[in-house]
């Protein structure tokens, strides 16, 4: 029923997700996301504010991390739920 293919401002944010998607696969050194992590690790996540500050548990992941796939360091934290 929403004519998708008409709307201007969806078009553009899926071509600029496109160029982005495109320009982190042929970066080098490589870079990968991580986002399937069960467990809370300070060196590569932060916690939503609205987290429970106690538990190692991530619950669900707001935004990924960017890892350099190179040396595995944390170029950027991923945001999570505990």
């Amino acid at each position: 029923d929403y004519p998708l293919k008409d709307c201007q401002e969806l078009n553009s944010y899926i071509n600029e997700s496109v160029k982005t998607s495109w320009s982190l696969i042929n970066h080098q050194p490589p870079f990968k996301l991580e986002y399937s992590s069960s467990k809370f690790d300070s060196s590569i996540h932060e916690r939503a504010d609205s987290s429970n500050k106690q538990s190692e548990k991530i619950l669900q992941y707001i935004w990924p991390a960017l890892i350099d796939a190179e040396d595995n360091s944390c170029l950027f934290k991923g945001i999570v739920l505990t």
